[in-house]
């Protein structure tokens, strides 16, 4: 279980898409829903706010979504976040290469409702389990 409210950081230089995914988030009860126009904006909310789950685009103006996902996964402070990348330019950004730059997961656009969704619970768990792990190995390492 989490000490905060489960929160998820949607980044998207595009309005109409952070909307969608609001949307389409809105059957999670119990969780805060933060936005950020992009990868700039989404650093700086990082820095003073808990999140859990970041869906980022790639293609953003002022920072992209994969110099975020850089920053995010250089840093030791964010090793639990659970990072989803989307992009409409499937074909220029391979799956894989994403995921081997840290994404925990790659959705292209247009996103299924249901495909976004498992992503975030599966997120949430992922992020659960990452701090027991991490708590677990704090405590051996302290003997």
């Amino acid at each position: 279980t989490m000490d905060h409210l489960p929160t998820i950081l949607i980044v998207d230089d595009i309005a109409g898409f952070r909307k969608i995914f609001r949307e389409f988030l809105s059957p999670l009860k119990n969780c805060n829903l933060l936005e950020a126009a992009d990868g700039k904006e989404a650093w700086e909310l990082l820095q003073h706010k808990k999140v859990d789950v970041v869906l980022t685009d790639i293609s953003m103006p002022t920072m992209d979504g994969l110099t975020l996902l850089k920053k995010i996964r250089e840093n030791p402070a964010f090793a639990d976040l659970y990072v989803i990348v989307t992009t409409a330019k499937s074909r220029k950004y391979a799956k894989d290469e994403v995921l081997r730059q840290g994404s925990d997961a790659f959705l292209s656009k247009p996103i299924l409702r249901q495909d976004l969704l498992n992503q975030v619970e599966m997120g949430f768990q992922k992020v659960v389990a990452r701090r027991n792990q991490r708590k677990c190995a704090g405590g051996i390492s302290a003997l």
